[in-house]
């Protein structure tokens, strides 16, 4: 939004806005106030319009089936700019260069993406640039540093252990001043359970919960310290809630992860710590030295304005729209690389694109998907075992996971199998029983499902019964 409102003012381009989900309210409202059109489009025909009709489409990429589909569909010629909104170097989220060979530019958010091949090819034939998404500063015209008693400590993160670091609780928990307010700012899946792990740590009235928070001026205007430490495989690039913090003058202690810990640079503009013991020191060590703390916050405002201003990244997105535009439209290449040889599944399938869209980071599923493992026994029960225990982010339910892949595509069996042994990992056996009994309604062989089924069957009951004797459902009356 910040790029289609400077790039309006700059003159000589419109922007509209292409949801292919139903957007937040709040997206709307903006887009709305920013004057740019909001187009969900109803059917395959008005999305075909709203593309023919453009002179350049900008993708906002992330691994998403919805948007694969998009890039795949048949529809209009068109110039194509991916725009990465992910580093690129963490499954499922990855950049290959068959995405790339379809795009006529990419934009990289981060310098990070220069250690893919192909980006960097890309980049350096003159394909593109790398350009960081900047915030919206209007956002922080109540972040003047106010008059404030005690310490305060705040985190503005999506509640989510794909981005925040898991021993989150643990290391607020550890900060050495025990007078020490925790603010935390945003929601998500992970919230009642860093509420519970605060009232077990012992943080009780001190550490607070506000949920989404619009106004985040006026919430950066009373921190100290702005702690935001990432889990290590997240896929950060230009991280908006850094920038925030940084222009308004908040030091930040970072971890050494993803994109976003090149946006703070060590006792410069914040604190970089190697280590989950490492960030309460840091925190610590900025309680005990106003000086310190001082310097951080003047230089990161100051660095957060020269380097983060949205004028200049409009420009140089201007620069590459130009470059683009003078090229002829046209019909773009598959953005998914080749299927595997030997393929159990349909290259189209949502299985299939789903282990396309992670290039060389497929294993285990690609070999799950083999006709050529041997002996096959021993490996695909060591590639379950690994798929079972995936983290958060490759399982995800909206982000490019399997979880997201196989709402999308919920008739696909592998999908089915690989979601129930990722429920079992996650030790939810009645969820893990559904998808199994879907994988065999859908034609799983019977061989690669029944003795998951068994288990996870084994496992639902043996909780309950335990305390209750009410008959527990047979797995083929929960199957959804």
């Amino acid at each position: 939004m910040s790029l289609a409102g400077e790039s309006a003012s700059i003159g000589g381009h419109r922007h509209t806005l292409i949801s292919l989900q139903p957007p937040p309210r709040a997206a709307g409202r903006l887009a709305e106030a920013a004057g740019v059109p909001f187009v969900t489009p109803a059917d395959a025909a008005e999305l075909n319009r709203v593309v023919d009709d453009a002179d350049l489409v900008l993708v906002h990429f992330w691994n998403t089936p919805e948007l694969y589909e998009f890039l795949r569909r048949p529809g209009p010629p068109r110039r194509t700019v991916a725009w990465l909104h992910i580093n690129g170097l963490v499954a499922p989220h990855i950049v290959t260069p068959a995405l790339v060979d379809h795009c006529d530019a990419v934009v990289a958010t981060t310098a990070r993406s220069l250690l893919i091949p192909a980006v960097r090819a890309a980049i350096d034939a003159g394909r593109g640039s790398v350009i960081p998404a900047v915030a919206d500063a209007a956002r922080l015209e109540a972040a003047a540093p106010m008059h404030r008693s005690g310490f305060t400590v705040g985190t503005v993160c999506g509640l989510d252990f794909t981005k925040l670091h898991r021993e989150f609780i643990a290391i607020c928990a550890a900060v050495p001043v025990p007078a020490a307010r925790f603010v935390v700012c945003g929601d998500g899946p992970a919230r009642q359970t860093l509420m519970a792990e605060a009232q077990r740590a012992g943080l009780g009235k001190r550490i607070e919960f506000h949920g989404h928070v619009e106004n985040i001026g006026a919430v950066l205007a009373g921190l100290d310290v702005f702690l935001y430490p990432l889990c290590p495989d997240n896929t950060t690039t230009c991280d908006l809630a850094l920038q925030e913090a940084l222009l308004a003058g908040v030091p930040a202690v970072v971890m050494p992860h993803g994109g976003a810990a090149d946006l703070v640079e060590h006792e410069v503009t914040g604190l970089v710590a190697q280590s989950v013991a490492a960030c309460a020191v840091a925190v610590g060590r900025l309680h005990g030295d106003d000086s310190l703390r001082a310097r951080l916050a003047a230089a990161a405002a100051r660095v957060g304005r020269e380097r983060h201003a949205p004028r200049q990244m409009a420009t140089r997105m201007h620069a590459v729209f130009a470059d683009v535009c003078e090229r002829p439209k046209c019909s773009p290449c598959d953005p998914l690389p080749p299927a595997g040889p030997g393929w159990l599944a349909d290259p189209e399938s949502g299985a299939a694109r789903f282990v396309r869209s992670l290039g060389p980071l497929a294993e285990p599923f690609a070999t799950a998907l083999s006709t050529n493992a041997t002996p096959p026994a021993g490996d695909l029960d060591a590639c379950d075992a690994v798929i079972s225990g995936v983290g958060p982010l490759l399982a995800g339910a909206g982000g490019g996971g399997v979880l997201h892949y196989r709402g999308f595509h919920p008739d696909d069996a592998w999908l089915r199998l690989w979601s129930g042994l990722i429920w079992m990992g996650q030790g939810r056996p009645a969820f893990a029983a559904m998808d199994f009994q879907a994988a065999l309604r859908l034609g799983l062989d019977p061989a690669r499902v029944q003795r998951h089924l068994d288990a996870a069957v084994a496992a639902a009951r043996r909780p309950i019964a335990a305390t209750a004797a009410t008959p527990i459902p047979t797995p083929h009356l929960l199957a959804g």
